[in-house]
């Protein structure tokens, strides 16, 4: 480029309630409605990619340097550069598909990005209602599927013949958790795991053709994520059991002893996946138990081990699905705001993200390697979709109303889905002589975060409504709808000292931050997160600031904010803290790296060493005592207390049905606990048959 690049000074803040439409090639933008329309369709964007547009084109077809772009859309707080990518990608994508012609991103390099405007040509044909790239509907075989933002980056190239179900069945459907789909190389038979729960399963096969399952595994542990070798001798599969690194082992089919191959280093759970010649292994592990997961590559002749991705900046990596070719990689790369399927090219070594699935996730390739299948949704619905390789819209294949997650293609066209349904209600124990708990909030849907005030409401996060939100619940009274979340989630609720304001971490478009609300939904502030995840806050005794953990690059550590200065929080720990409560002044924290909780000052001293610590947020303080959930075996599940002072836990109940993937609550006016169980959850799998 001939032309200097511009600077942060010289695009500026953008305020897009303020900002003034304007003419793109030929499209029209409207940044105040956060809206671009071109071929009369009116296409809605988020928020921050329509603050980079404007701040592209501000620049008069100058270059604009990253750094400028971060300081002028995020300000001094930002999730770093997949923040920016993601917006640049999606951009790019309307450029491609939605306005093309309009205007092009090119990258400068070295040096950022450049706005190049197309053409003034007559797109602007009467309009045809909005299409959104936050909430938008396509086409799929007839029927309306939900449309997630694209955040691929490939070229544009004609799209091969699209994918359509001729037809479905549920193939297998007990009273066990039936999950982790595999189907053999020759299309003839199914693995996958099942078990009463989801600590005590076994490897299962079933002929696609008809039958009965044959029970594959018989051991103590809970085997998972089966996975065929090339030529369909053996499967693989994951062996757990809570606190140890996980196992990963191999067994002949139909029947032989089964070996350990490889010893997870950090994580207790993983997934595996063959190389395409079956001389290699491809899982998820950590480091550390409390690092983050990443893709490794194992060779099983010489047992060396390498580090095949690098997730940036706090975020994880998982699920991984090799492609029969054995040249591309997908992975499910996620955090608590971010839940993205990422290609990772194997003779490059090169990234790219082409999917936010939203709060759910699944990958499988075709047996051509031409197509990857994803699945994404909302929590209660899901789309699959098929995207052509090496790029290419993709397009919806079906749409499900339930949870899908992991997938798992066959020849013939064969897809397998694992289906979930159910409800997760807060609960009390059970009485005396039960064995059920006794469900305090009723809704059909998944609730979870309880949260008492002083006077006995109840707060939950619920997606009763079809999206995540607040309920506030008063005593005596039914649930009510404090405020919505739209297409973002949230956690952690906290009420302050009095009772007037709630306070929860909250994650959407990327993005993470502290909410903190009143009684009638309105918002009291908004505390940015410079990271990937943030736990539950606890508020001062004066509730006039909040203390939080924060994940970034570095790990775990807690922050504080004050609500008079919202904007401007400041990290107190070093890095390792992972969650947080408050007693009066007095800090409590859990570590990232060992159990137990510690009551925070020079130096931290131990309280409760009978925590583990796995389920960072099961456990809270009630009046002089730590409660915490003794996570051990999901049968036997139990609170316990332990006074703040340090001394022996107690027993406090039973919690049969306990999920203990969030925290849980005591209602003060009579001591009982309140937690989330699984009051009637199915697990199955569904067999697509799919033709093009």
């Amino acid at each position: 480029m001939s032309h200097p690049s511009a600077a942060a000074g010289d695009i500026g803040r953008s305020d897009l309630g303020r900002e003034a439409d304007f003419s793109l090639g030929g499209a029209r933008v409207r940044p105040a409605a956060r809206e671009v329309v071109a071929g009369g369709q009116r296409i809605r964007l988020q928020p921050r990619v329509m603050q980079v547009l404007v701040a592209l084109a501000r620049a008069g077809g100058r270059p604009v340097s990253r750094e400028a772009l971060v300081e002028a859309c995020w300000g001094p707080f930002t999730l770093g550069d997949d923040a920016l990518n993601r917006c640049i990608q999606k951009l790019r994508g309307l450029g491609r598909t939605d306005a093309p012609g309009a205007f092009e991103i090119e990258t400068v390099p070295r040096v950022g990005y450049c706005l190049l405007a197309g053409p003034a040509t007559a797109l602007a044909t009467p309009e045809r209602g909005v299409r959104g790239h936050e909430l938008g509907l396509v086409a799929a075989g007839g029927a309306a599927a939900v449309a997630l933002a694209v955040v691929g980056a490939a070229v544009w190239r004609p799209a091969p013949p699209r994918w359509s179900v001729e037809r479905s069945e549920r193939l297998v459907s007990t009273p066990l958790a039936e999950r982790h789909p595999a189907i053999s190389p020759d299309g003839a038979m199914l693995a996958y795991s099942a078990g009463p729960d989801v600590v005590s399963r076994h490897i299962y096969l079933k002929p696609l053709a008809g039958g009965n399952a044959i029970q594959l595994t018989d051991d103590a542990f809970d085997d998972a994520a089966p996975a065929w070798s090339p030529d369909g001798a053996r499967v693989l599969y994951t062996a757990y059991r809570a606190g140890e690194p996980c196992r990963i082992m191999v067994t002949a089919v139909p029947a032989g002893p089964a070996r350990q191959v490889a010893r997870c280093q950090g994580a207790e759970r993983s997934r595996a996946a063959w190389s395409a010649r079956g001389e290699a292994l491809f899982f998820a592990d950590s480091a550390t138990p409390a690092g983050p997961a990443r893709i490794v590559r194992l060779d099983l002749a010489t047992g060396r081990r390498q580090a095949v991705s690098h997730p940036p900046g706090g975020l994880e990596d998982d699920e991984p699905a090799l492609s029969p070719d054995g040249r591309w990689l997908a992975i499910f790369r996620h955090s608590e705001a971010l839940s993205l399927a990422v290609l990772h090219d194997l003779k490059t070594g090169r990234e790219r993200a082409i999917a936010d699935l939203g709060e759910t996730g699944g990958l499988a390739w075709s047996a051509d390697s031409g197509t990857l299948f994803l699945a994404g949704g909302n929590g209660v619905e899901s789309t699959i979709w098929g995207w052509p390789m090496p790029g290419g819209p993709r397009v919806a294949v079906a749409t499900v109303p339930m949870i899908v997650e992991r997938l798992a293609f066959g020849r013939g066209g064969l897809l397998a889905a694992e289906i979930i349904a159910g409800r997760f209600n807060a609960v009390h124990p059970p009485g005396p002589g039960g064995s059920a708990p006794a469900v305090v909030d009723p809704a059909t849907a998944k609730t979870w975060s309880p949260a008492y005030s002083p006077d006995g409401s109840l707060a939950v996060i619920s997606d009763r409504s079809g999206g995540a939100g607040v309920w506030l619940s008063r005593p005596g009274a039914p649930a009510r709808l404090l405020i919505g979340l739209g297409n973002g989630s949230g956690h952690g609720l906290s009420w302050s000292p009095d009772g007037a304001f709630l306070a929860f971490s909250a994650a959407r478009d990327g993005e993470v931050s502290l909410r903190v609300i009143g009684l009638a939904g309105e918002a009291r502030a908004d505390i940015p997160v410079r990271g990937v995840a943030a736990g539950r806050p606890a508020w001062s005794a004066d509730g006039r600031s909040l203390v939080f953990p924060v994940r970034d690059g570095g790990g775990w550590r807690l922050w504080r904010a004050n609500l008079a200065r919202p904007a401007r929080p400041w990290p107190i720990t070093g890095y390792g803290w992972a969650a947080v409560r408050a007693a009066g002044d007095t800090l409590y924290a859990v570590r990232s790296d060992r159990p137990g909780v510690w009551r925070l000052g020079p130096p931290p001293r131990l309280i409760a060493a009978g925590f583990s610590g796995r389920s960072r947020e099961a456990w809270t303080i009630d009046k002089n005592e730590i409660v915490f959930a003794d996570d051990g075996e999901a049968g036997r599940r139990r609170l316990l207390a332990a006074p703040l002072s340090g001394g022996p836990a107690r027993a406090v109940a039973a919690v049969p049905g306990a999920t203990f993937e969030t925290d849980f609550a005591i209602d003060p006016r009579s001591g009982t606990p309140t937690y989330i169980a699984v009051v009637n959850a199915d697990t199955d799998i569904e067999l697509f048959h799919l033709a093009r």
